[in-house]
C-alpha cells in the first residue's frame, strides 16, 4: 500500500515538474518574441566566473553571428567605439562599485565596419557582505533615435544661424498679429526697437496698411486649409510712418495652425527700379505709337497708289511692311497695356454686351491672318455678358493669335462657348506644341515665353497672356487651361453673367 502512494505521489510530482518545464519552455519563448519585436538583446555577467552570456538577439545588435561572442568582458570592449570605450567602462565599473542602476549609451562597430548605437540598462545583484555576484541587463538598439536627434539638431542650428545671421528677417508670430519673437534683421526692416518687442508694441496687424488686411486674412485662410508654405508681397508700414515692400512668407504650425515661423525681406527698392522701368516702358511706348501710326498710313497711302498704277510687285512689299508695322503696333500697345496695370490706370467699361457676337466678329478677324488654320466654332449662344467688350475681344484675339503661332502644323482650332446660371466659359483649344509640365506655372507672368527649341522662331515679348488674365481678374472671372506636351493647349476663361456693382463700380473707377 505505501510502494502504492509513493509511487502515486512520484507520479504526481513528475507531472508537476512537467508542466513547470512546459510552463518555462512557454515563458521562454515568449520572452524571445518580446527581445525580437523590441529589438532588445539580455545579457548576463556572472562576475564569480567572469562569464558573459548573451542571447542571440543581443549578438544580432552588435552585428554578431549567434554563438560568436567571446564571452567576457574583453570581447565586449572589442565592439565598443573606441571614442566611447573609456566613459563606458568608467560607468560600468561605477555602478557596481556605487551599487548604482546601470545607465549607459554608447555606439559599436560591427564586423562590416558600420557604426550602430546601443543603449545599455543594467542592475547588479550583490551576496549578504556586499560582494557583486551577476549583473543582469538589456541592450537596446537605438541607432534609429540617435539618427533623428541628430537630424533635428542640425535643423534646430541651421534655423537658429538663419535667424541670427541677419540675411533676411526672421519671427515668430501668431494668426491674430502677435510677434514672440523675431531676429535683428526683421527688427530693422520695420523699425521698431527689441524693447519695443519685449514690451508686446509690436503687431504685424499694426504694420499692415489697412488696404492690405484683407489680402492677409484670405492668404492666412488659404495656408491653413492647404498646409503649405505661404510667399507673397505686401506693404508694411514702418515705425517711422513710411510705406515700404516686402516680400513675406510664413508656415502655419502647432494643432490649431494658429502660431506661424516667418521671414520678411524688403523689396523696396525692387519694387521702385520695376516701376522705373514701367514708367520708361509707358513712356517710350505712347512716344512711339505717334510715329508708327503716321508711317502706318503713309504706307497705306503708297501702296494704294502702286496698285492704281500697276506697280503689283512693290505694293506687295508694301503689304508686308505695313504687316510688319501691325505687329510692332501691337508690341506698343501691349507695353503701353502693362503699364496701366502696373500703375492702376487700366480704363474698363462696365456695359451688357452680346459676347456670341464678339466671339463671331473676333473669329472672322483672325481667320483673316491664317491661310493654313481654319477656326471652327462650337456651342456659341446668343448670350450676354457684363464688362468691357473692347478688352474681352482683346482676350479672345491674344489666344487665337497664340494658338496660330504655337500649332504650326495644325489645320484647325476650337472656339467652344458654354454658359450656366451664374457664368459663361469660353475655351480655345489648338492642336499644336503644348507647354511643357514644367514651365506650367509659370505660363502667366509676364514677359514669361516658354523656352523650347521648336518654339525658338516664335515671336512675342511674353505679355499677351499676363495682359489677358489681368483683363479676366478684373471682370472677377478666372482664367485657367490645360496642355499636354505634343498634343496642344486648350485656354478657359469665364466671366460673370450677372452685374455685380461692387464689381462695376471697381472697373470703372480703375
Amino acid at each position: 500500500m505505501k510502494i502504492r502512494e509513493r509511487r502515486a505521489d512520484l507520479t504526481h510530482t513528475q507531472q508537476e515538474a512537467e508542466a513547470l518545464d512546459g510552463q518555462l519552455q512557454e515563458i521562454q519563448e515568449r520572452l524571445q518574441l518580446v527581445q525580437q519585436a523590441a529589438n532588445v538583446g539580455i545579457f548576463e555577467w556572472d562576475m564569480r566566473t567572469r562569464i558573459i552570456t548573451w542571447t542571440k538577439e543581443a549578438e544580432a545588435l552588435f552585428g554578431l553571428q549567434p554563438g560568436s561572442f567571446g564571452g567576457d568582458f574583453a570581447s565586449w570592449e572589442k565592439t565598443v567605439h573606441p571614442d566611447d570605450l573609456s566613459e563606458a567602462c568608467t560607468k560600468v565599473f561605477e555602478s557596481v562599485t556605487q551599487k548604482t542602476r546601470l545607465d549607459v549609451q554608447f555606439r559599436t562597430i560591427w564586423p562590416d565596419g558600420s557604426i550602430h548605437w546601443i543603449y545599455t540598462k543594467a542592475r547588479t545583484f550583490y551576496d549578504t557582505q556586499g560582494n557583486p555576484l551577476r549583473m543582469l541587463g538589456i541592450n537596446i538598439d537605438i541607432t534609429e533615435r540617435k539618427n533623428d536627434e541628430e537630424q533635428l539638431r542640425l535643423s534646430r542650428e541651421q534655423l537658429r544661424l538663419f535667424a541670427e545671421s541677419d540675411i533676411v528677417g526672421v519671427f515668430i508670430a501668431d494668426i491674430y498679429g502677435t510677434i514672440y519673437h523675431a531676429n535683428d534683421a526683421f527688427l530693422q526692416i520695420v523699425g521698431y526697437s527689441r524693447t519695443e518687442l519685449c514690451e508686446g508694441k509690436i503687431r504685424w496687424t499694426n504694420m499692415t496698411p489697412p488696404e492690405w488686411l484683407p489680402f492677409d486674412q484670405e492668404k492666412l485662410r488659404q495656408a491653413q486649409q492647404a498646409e503649405t508654405p505661404m510667399i507673397y508681397e505686401k506693404q508694411y508700414l514702418r515705425r517711422d510712418g513710411r510705406i515700404i515692400d516686402v516680400l513675406v512668407g510664413y508656415l502655419l504650425v502647432g494643432e490649431r495652425r494658429e502660431q506661424a515661423i516667418a521671414f520678411a525681406l524688403d523689396v523696396t527698392e525692387r519694387k521702385q527700379v520695376e516701376r522705373q522701368k514701367d514708367e520708361f516702358l509707358g513712356v517710350v511706348s505712347h512716344e512711339l505709337r505717334t510715329p508708327v501710326t503716321s508711317l502706318k498710313v503713309f504706307v497705306q497711302t503708297v501702296q494704294k497708289r502702286l496698285k492704281k498704277s500697276g506697280d503689283d510687285e512693290n505694293a506687295e512689299l508694301l503689304g508686308k511692311m505695313g504687316a510688319q508695322i501691325d505687329r510692332l503696333a501691337r508690341l506698343i500697345a501691349e507695353l503701353i497695356d502693362i503699364t496701366k496695370l502696373e500703375t492702376g490706370k487700366l480704363q474698363l467699361s462696365a456695359l451688357q454686351f452680346d459676347l456670341s457676337s464678339l466671339i463671331d466678329e473676333v473669329i472672322e478677324e483672325m481667320q483673316r491672318t491664317t491661310t493654313h488654320h481654319s477656326i471652327r466654332k462650337e456651342g456659341i449662344l446668343s448670350i450676354s455678358a457684363w464688362g468691357d467688350r473692347d478688352r474681352i475681344g482683346q482676350v479672345l484675339i491674344n489666344l487665337l493669335s497664340n494658338a496660330i503661332k504655337y500649332s504650326p502644323l495644325a489645320d484647325s482650332i476650337c472656339v467652344k462657348m458654354e454658359a450656366d446660371s451664374e457664368q459663361v466659359t469660353v475655351s480655345v483649344q489648338d492642336f499644336g506644341l503644348g507647354i511643357p509640365q514644367e514651365q506650367q506655372e509659370q505660363i502667366f507672368q509676364r514677359f514669361y515665353r516658354v523656352e523650347e527649341k521648336d518654339r525658338e522662331t516664335i515671336s512675342g515679348l511674353g505679355l499677351g497672356l499676363y495682359i489677358a488674365a489681368e483683363i479676366i481678374k478684373r471682370h472677377g472671372g478666372k482664367i485657367w487651361f490645360k496642355s499636354t506636351p505634343g498634343e496642344g493647349s486648350t485656354f478657359f476663361f469665364s466671366l460673370p453673367l450677372q452685374r455685380y456693382p461692387s464689381l462695376m463700380e471697381e472697373m470703372e473707377g480703375a
